[in-house]
């Protein structure tokens, strides 16, 4: 399928290091908060459910998985995501 990165959440565990990793990792900016998954310069928010979120970049797509996730606010380069966050899974397109 091509490459691929998982990154797993653990409750309250989520590292500046780790977030670093995962800004470096796709030269994006991603904010992750109590509940909370700021993601700036996306190019297309492709599908929103309760328990994922699928948003495309311009390389690459990830695929959030959470529980009662919703987007909160929404502008041209921006989503801000409520919700258990569990996981970020990123696919080179």
């Amino acid at each position: 399928m091509g490459d691929s990165r998982d990154y797993s959440l653990d409750t309250g565990a989520y590292s500046l290091i780790s977030q670093r990793m995962l800004v470096l990792e796709v030269m994006r900016v991603i904010t992750i908060m109590q509940q909370q998954l700021m993601v700036e310069r996306y190019q297309e928010l492709l599908q929103v459910c309760a328990d994922t979120i699928h948003i495309r970049f311009a390389d690459r797509t990830m695929t959030i998985s959470g529980t009662d996730l919703r987007v909160m606010a929404l502008s041209q380069d921006e989503i801000l995501i409520e919700g258990e966050i569990k996981g970020l899974q990123f696919y080179a397109q």
